[in-house]
């Protein structure tokens, strides 16, 4: 028996006025942000976030999808 593993569904954004608004397929991924990438990243849940989260412009942080 073997494991399946579920693909994170690619982040797309797009920019309106001082706004980006994250969205991406599947509705059994969370969005999940880190104020930095590498070994010291601590990722955490985007609680309530949903395909067409909206971000503002003056964030400085990195996204991804988790599986649920």
């Amino acid at each position: 028996m073997s494991d399946i593993v579920a693909t994170p569904p690619k982040i797309n954004f797009s920019r309106s006025g001082s706004d980006v608004t994250l969205t991406w397929d599947g509705t059994s991924f969370n969005l999940e942000t880190s104020a930095k990438l590498g070994t010291g990243a601590s990722w955490s849940v985007v609680s309530g976030a949903t395909s067409g989260y909206k971000v503002s412009e003056h964030v400085n942080n990195y996204y991804r999808t988790a599986k649920v």
